[in-house]
């Protein structure tokens, strides 16, 4: 009985090609689109969920107000984290993130690379994991770099990165960066498409060269 019905089913569809051409696309319109709602409901929602203290970490925003208007921002001023750390006792540790593109050279080479400059506490808040380098001092000096191993073996293929120097422009001026560590390439959601993380510490020179 049943392979009458896929007889009778087939049968219809190919007698009413047009109808059936509609109401196909329209289910395969509707599955895609809950799909890709399921797909960023669960990405907000997972969002550094994967960090063992993901309930203590949180996010600032600021109120802003603009000719009239009010509106919220995520981007703060670098002052703010040590400003609120020494105003609120309940504030145990912050980490600050400030991304920007800049020219790497190493050699003959050079790519423009995606860098994230962050606070030492990186690895301390977020469960960010070091291949190579030390977790409780991630950037010895103020011209250290953690890399990630796509970066890593980019600029040194299979050598060991750790202690090589490369070029970085900062504002108008190359300055020469050691490689203090490599980072694990699970630097996802927050930092996901970071190359190189530097301390926060070379914003001066960045800022002081550049404007």
């Amino acid at each position: 009985m049943f392979k009458n019905y896929l007889k009778i089913a087939f049968r219809y569809l190919l007698r009413y090609k047009t109808y059936t051409a509609i109401n196909t696309l329209g289910l395969a319109v509707g599955i895609s689109c809950c799909i890709l709602i399921m797909l960023f409901v669960r990405s907000e929602f997972s969002y550094d969920q994967f960090h063992s203290k993901a309930n203590r970490i949180y996010r600032v925003w600021q109120d802003e107000k603009f000719q009239g208007q009010e509106f919220k921002n995520t981007v703060t001023s670098i002052p703010m984290g040590p400003a609120m750390q020494n105003s609120f006792p309940e504030v145990e540790s912050i980490c600050r993130f400030f991304p920007f593109n800049t020219l790497v050279k190493f050699g003959n080479n050079s790519f423009n690379e995606n860098i994230m400059m962050v606070d030492s506490t990186i690895f301390k808040i977020f469960d960010f994991k070091l291949l190579q380098g030390n977790i409780n001092d991630p950037f010895p000096t103020a011209n250290s770099v953690i890399l990630t191993p796509k970066m890593a073996k980019k600029y040194f293929g299979d050598s060991n990165p750790v202690g090589k120097n490369f070029e970085m422009q900062l504002g108008d001026a190359k300055q020469l960066f050691t490689v203090a560590g490599v980072a694990e390439h699970a630097l996802r959601n927050r930092v996901s498409n970071m190359t190189c993380l530097s301390p926060i510490q070379m914003i001066s020179s960045y800022f002081l060269k550049k404007y």
